[in-house]
């Protein structure tokens, strides 16, 4: 299970996050809200990217943040994979070596070909980054993603550039793979119609609260 309580003014303090939520192994949690209101940020401050001021992040029993007792784990110690919405690519990297720089072992090598074929990448793998479309590069971005063997995956947006049936192909897939493996997802979108179908949760950020509105 993932545990998180958070504070954080961000800014000249004119928005405060205060997020609470616990998941489950297995589910997918959906998350939606205003423009500006702290979806990326919550996931940052997940992620490590960014810290909070108070609060506690923990997986199990590992203690990713805590202030009081000083913990804050960097963001390669957390069992942490993330897709961004401006996709940090390597832009001189080719799309191929873009998948293999991210495996850690050979079981996630061995999955470049099936995510290559779910996503339609099969024509542009030799094409370097800056070669590509958004749309490619949002397809990159996801693989790289399901690649990992991370116990957590943390979505911005990930369908935004995709069309509607490749996007659900992606999703039905993820959540698959979080039900068969443990693992733990969290889906930031702004398609409605797409939470509710992939999301066993969905949790509303709006002027930086936190709140469950579909269980």
């Amino acid at each position: 299970m993932m545990k998180v309580r958070i504070r954080k003014k961000m800014g000249k303090g004119d928005l405060l996050i205060e997020a609470e939520l616990a998941i489950e192994k297995g589910e997918v949690i959906g998350l939606y809200g205003p423009s500006g209101g702290g979806k990326t940020s919550l996931l940052r401050m997940i992620c490590g990217l960014d810290r909070p001021d108070s609060g506690c992040i923990s997986l199990d029993d590992e203690c990713w943040f805590d202030s009081e007792s000083k913990v804050e784990q960097a963001v390669q110690q957390r069992e942490v994979a993330m897709v961004f919405q401006d996709y940090p690519l390597f832009p001189t990297m080719n799309a191929r070596k873009n998948l293999e720089y991210t495996c850690r072992s050979e079981k996630e090598k061995e999955r470049i070909p099936e995510l290559v074929k779910l996503l339609g990448m099969d024509a542009y793998l030799d094409r370097k980054v800056s070669e590509l479309s958004g749309g490619q590069r949002q397809r990159i971005a996801v693989a790289r993603c399901l690649l990992s063997e991370s116990k957590l995956w943390l979505m911005d947006e990930p369908t935004a550039a995709l069309d509607e049936e490749l996007a659900d192909q992606m999703l039905e897939y993820a959540r698959k793979r979080v039900r068969e493996e443990g693992k733990m997802l969290i889906l930031v979108s702004h398609r409605e119609s797409e939470m509710k179908r992939f999301s066993d949760r969905i949790y509303q950020l709006k002027d930086g609260e936190l709140k469950v509105v579909e269980n």
